[in-house]
């Protein structure tokens, strides 16, 4: 984690980082995102 400027007043403003994914893939990814698009252009009718 890169300790710029702009980290720490995120780590200071939130109190804590987000947690990791080691794990995930590109597909898993891939699948929020699809979901998340979906999700909004259902939200706009």
């Amino acid at each position: 984690m890169k300790n710029d400027p702009y980290t720490r007043e995120l780590k200071k403003r939130y109190g804590t980082m987000m947690t990791d994914f080691p794990d995930i893939t590109r597909n898993e990814v891939d699948a929020i995102a699809d979901f998340l698009i979906q999700y909004e252009a259902q939200r706009r009718y």
